[in-house]
């Protein structure tokens, strides 16, 4: 834990330590929506609906429906972490299999897997979600399945090149020549050498899943109501904008800031597992110039 907070400040910024604070919170929020929120998210109070910001009793006010903003806020980022995470961990173990199985047989299983990948990638994301999703109907699985499949060809790719670059490396060759199976040699020698950029992706496909989820919610296809979502509370709010902006505000910042940070953490992240952006200490430089000289 040590090492991983040295190798984290070293890389660190201000701009990622903000980033830190704002996925941690999100998170937070998300985990323990119920100890955050000070109402029920769907209960309605018409009589005082569109209550502007600072309203005692609504810090954030009320929606047209007389329901806090404040609680459909943190109840939102709930739908958006579970949807984000699903989707990224469907996409993350289908596409990375798929590359698996692509890079080390090769041949007939390679075209297969890679072909299938350049097929889903044909096709506009938000276009293909907009298919499937008015075909099968909306709600927070077929959501999750919906994006996971979308976001697989990316794991794929990556992990069809790292395998490829490292299939014929000497502790590859090592675990056949002592009769590995080939299942333990995929699992337990080929994969964490290539876990990096995949982790990587992750961070990345997380910020995108975010973004397509509230694209969709917004379209009316995402989460059905009166669940709570971003995406939703912006497509709600845009009818109010003359009169009560914030409606629209609150969750489009909630978006906006939540994407960019998990972006920035991506990019961090790629800094900290890439062995060339390693720091060396000035012993180690001294002790390799005296070697080279």
């Amino acid at each position: 834990m040590t090492a991983f907070l040295k190798r984290f400040h070293e890389h660190a910024t201000p701009l990622r330590y903000v980033a830190l604070a704002v996925v941690v919170t999100v998170v937070a929020v998300a985990l323990f929506a119920p100890l955050f929120a000070p109402h029920d998210p769907i209960a309605q109070d018409v009589a005082n609906k569109l209550r502007p910001i600072g309203t005692p009793g609504h810090l954030l006010g009320t929606d047209q429906f007389g329901r806090d903003s404040l609680s459909r806020l943190i109840y939102g980022a709930r739908i958006e972490i579970v949807v984000a995470l699903g989707a990224t961990l469907f996409a993350c173990l289908f596409g990375t299999f798929l590359g698996l199985m692509g890079g080390y047989f090769g041949r007939l299983i390679e075209t297969l897997t890679m072909r299938l990948t350049d097929v889903i990638l044909a096709f506009p994301p938000i276009i293909l979600a907009l298919l499937i999703v008015t075909i099968y109907g909306s709600g927070v699985m077929t959501l999750i399945v919906v994006m996971g499949l979308l976001f697989a060809p990316n794991f794929a790719r990556i992990t069809y090149g790292q395998v490829v670059g490292v299939k014929h490396a000497e502790y590859v060759e090592a675990a056949k020549a002592i009769g590995a199976p080939t299942p333990r040699i995929l699992l337990r020698v080929v994969l964490p050498n290539i876990m990096s950029p995949i982790a990587v992706q992750m961070s990345l496909t997380l910020a995108s899943a975010i973004l397509l989820e509230s694209g969709l919610s917004f379209l009316g296809l995402g989460v059905v109501p009166p669940t709570a979502s971003w995406g939703l509370m912006v497509a709600e709010g845009q009818r109010f904008m003359a009169s009560n902006p914030d409606l629209l505000l609150a969750p489009a910042i909630a978006v906006v800031a939540t994407i960019l940070s998990f972006s920035v953490l991506g990019d961090a992240l790629r800094d900290w597992l890439d062995p060339r952006s390693r720091k060396v200490s000035r012993p180690k430089a001294a002790a390799l110039t005296e070697v080279r000289a």
